[in-house]
């Protein structure tokens, strides 16, 4: 809790303090919508959405219905409870990373991951809670999942509905499932399902309600431009250059900045990009074949969790937006953190060597 805390109010009090009774033009929106077509809780779940072709109903209606009962839309009570979910979420993290890292080294993926500079829109906008409330139920239902089976029944039974709670929260994180599916694969390679079956019927449940929700609002399109082609890659190295607190986002607080869609287009940067995905691809192929050492299977596992985060956005022919990395940096996190304990790992493993082939020297 202190190494979010701090690194948290570190990186992001300036800026939070500064915007904490600001609002954004998005705020009001959903104040109007809310008090326009939510007048229950049962509402809702069945009002019909602000933004168009979309069904996020806890983090949308539920949300602003909350805020706007208990205190009354003041913008600094949103940002309160958004920051509360940020340091919350750094917390699931650390639990995570606790799966797949030995030692202290959670604490440095949770440090990463607090600290990310392009995370700002998040503290600051109401709106975000979409991001941040999907990825504290996708995390808790991680952290449930990913855990070491120590016979603790409940988190079998707690897993599916927090990850139906985070697709009611935002669609994106259905990529949770093939988190869980490379976790499988790298640390429990006689699972006898990829994905457990009480997370697949919590997706189906929630598909089954998207569908249902679409087919009431008559199927409205979202207005998103797609773009499949592989100018995916370039936006995939966008988010991965994002993670970099070198970068000053600007103040405009949404866009990428410019030189990471420059750097995003450079050889050099695409040619790390599509080693990195192809030594993923070769350690989840591999698995069992793989060294027993923890970090480096943890290490394809937060950059096989940062490749399925940053999916679902890589497609927007227009909306290249530095907050869609949120999840997905939870992954790298976990990434860097796990480099960073292969090479101490690796130097304490040298150090004895190299002093035992220097000792016979310094004898002479």
């Amino acid at each position: 809790m202190a190494v979010a805390t701090g690194g948290a109010a570190a990186v992001h009090g300036e800026r939070f303090v500064r915007h904490l009774e600001r609002p954004h033009w998005e705020d009001f929106r959903f104040f109007r919508h809310n008090r326009a077509h939510v007048q229950s809780l049962g509402e809702c779940l069945t009002s019909p959405p602000a933004w168009p072709g979309l069904y996020r109903p806890l983090s949308t209606s539920c949300y602003y219905y909350a805020g706007r009962r208990l205190f009354d839309n003041r913008i600094a009570a949103y940002h309160v409870v958004n920051a509360a979910v940020f340091l919350a979420n750094a917390i699931l993290l650390f639990i995570i990373a606790g799966a797949v890292l030995p030692g202290r080294w959670p604490l440095l993926a949770t440090a990463l991951f607090v600290t990310r500079r392009a995370h700002d829109p998040l503290l600051i906008t109401t709106s975000e809670a979409q991001a941040l409330l999907s990825a504290f139920f996708a995390l808790a239902a991680l952290a449930c999942a990913l855990r070491p089976d120590d016979g603790d029944r409940w988190r079998r039974w707690a897993a599916p509905p927090l990850l139906l709670a985070a697709l009611l929260c935002k669609e994106t994180v259905i990529v949770a499932l093939a988190i869980v599916m490379a976790y499988r694969r790298l640390f429990v390679p006689r699972a006898r399902m990829p994905i457990p079956a009480g997370l697949l019927a919590a997706a189906a449940a929630w598909a089954a309600l998207f569908v249902a929700a679409r087919h009431r609002d008559g199927g409205v399109p979202t207005g998103f431009t797609y773009d499949v082609s592989a100018a995916a890659v370039p936006r995939l190295i966008a988010y991965l250059l994002s993670f970099a607190n070198s970068l000053d986002p600007g103040p405009a607080q949404v866009e990428m900045p410019g030189p990471v869609l420059a750097w995003a287009l450079s050889p050099l940067a695409i040619g790390i990009t599509v080693a990195l995905l192809a030594a993923t691809v070769v350690a989840l192929s591999r698995a069992p074949r793989l060294p027993a050492s923890p970090p480096l299977r943890a290490a394809a596992f937060g950059f096989a969790w940062f490749v399925a985060g940053a999916l679902p956005f890589l497609f927007f022919a227009d909306r290249l937006f530095m907050r869609y990395g949120y999840f997905a940096h939870a992954g790298l996190s976990i990434a860097h953190a796990a480099g960073a304990a292969a090479a101490w790992h690796g130097i304490r493993a040298a150090w004895p060597r190299a002093l035992r082939a220097s000792a016979p020297r310094a004898a002479s």
